[in-house]
C-alpha cells in the first residue's frame, strides 16, 4: 500500500517562481558579444556596386573552352553574366556599347564521383574547374585580371538526373554558379 500522495494547493502552484538556468544567461551574453564583434570588425557581405574601374556597362564574350567537356563555355559565360546582373549595378551590354569587355577561358574541367547509389549512379560529384579572365577597356588596357582561378565545388545530383551526362551537366551548373559568385565578389572587393 502506498502512502498518501501530496497534492499542492492551488495557491502553492501559482506562487512558485521559475528560475532560468545559468547556462541560458551565459549563452545570451556570448551571442551578444559575437554579434557586436562581427559588427565592430566591419564584417559585411558585398552585394552591390560597380565592377572595377567604376564600370557602368560590360560586355561578356563567350569564354574559350580548353577543356574536353563540350558546352562548358556557354554554361560558365551565362553563370558569370547572371551573377554580374544579380550582384552589381553594372549593366551587361552589347560589345560596341559597353565600356569594358570581359574575355576569358575555361582552362580545365575535371570530375570525380564522391558518392554513388547501389546501382553505381553518381549522387555527389566534385567538379574542379580552372578559369582565367581579363577585363579590358575600349583602349585595350587591362582593368582587372584573374589568372588560373581554381574552383572546387561539390554538387549533390538530384535523383532525376542520376544518369552520368545529366548529372555532369547539373554538377557543372552548380559549380559554375558558385565560381561566378566568388569571382564577382572578388572583383567588387578588389576595388
Amino acid at each position: 500500500m502506498k502512502g498518501p500522495v501530496y497534492m499542492p494547493k492551488v495557491h502553492e502552484v501559482n506562487t512558485r517562481k521559475w528560475k532560468r538556468p545559468a547556462a541560458t544567461g551565459i549563452f545570451m551574453v556570448w551571442a551578444a558579444m559575437v554579434v557586436m564583434g562581427l559588427s565592430a570588425c566591419g564584417y559585411k557581405l558585398k552585394t552591390s556596386g560597380l565592377l572595377p574601374g567604376n564600370t557602368r556597362s560590360v560586355s561578356v564574350h563567350v569564354f574559350r573552352n580548353k577543356s574536353t567537356y563540350s558546352g562548358a563555355q556557354s554554361q560558365f559565360t551565362n553563370a558569370l553574366i547572371r551573377e554580374i546582373l544579380l550582384s552589381t549595378q553594372t549593366r551587361v551590354a552589347d560589345p560596341g556599347k559597353a565600356s569594358v569587355v570581359i574575355d576569358g577561358s575555361i582552362d580545365s574541367l575535371t570530375f570525380s564521383g564522391l558518392s554513388r547509389t547501389s546501382s553505381d549512379e553518381v549522387l555527389e560529384r566534385r567538379v574542379t574547374a580552372v578559369v582565367s579572365l581579363t577585363m579590358k577597356d575600349n583602349d585595350g588596357q587591362v582593368v582587372w585580371q584573374l589568372r588560373r582561378f581554381r574552383g572546387v565545388e561539390e554538387a549533390t545530383v538530384s535523383s532525376e538526373n542520376a544518369s552520368d551526362e545529366a548529372s555532369k551537366k547539373e554538377a557543372i551548373e552548380t559549380a559554375f554558379a558558385k565560381m561566378a559568385q566568388k569571382i564577382v565578389s572578388q572583383m567588387l572587393d578588389d576595388f
